[in-house]
């Protein structure tokens, strides 16, 4: 016999959305995490800072539409 989608385990329906929220939060995260630590090392960061946002700066470089936001958003952690 086939099962529907109304025998489905509500725990495993709830599991699945965190893992979703998790998934759809964690890039969120690394992008807004940023700012702060642009901030943090306002003169010069360590190499290991400038690879971990490296992906962030090759999408901001090459996707024209994310320019305003990501500087909207440095400048206002650093004015």
């Amino acid at each position: 016999m086939a099962s529907s989608s109304m025998d489905e385990d509500p725990e495993k329906k709830r599991n699945g959305g965190v893992w979703l929220a998790v998934a759809v939060m964690l890039p969120v995260l690394y992008v807004l995490s940023m700012a702060p630590v642009v901030k943090f090392y306002s003169h010069r960061p360590p190499l290991v800072v400038v690879r971990i946002y490296r992906p962030v700066m090759w999408v901001y470089k090459r996707v024209h539409w994310t320019r305003k936001p990501l500087d909207a958003y440095l400048r206002l952690w650093n004015p």
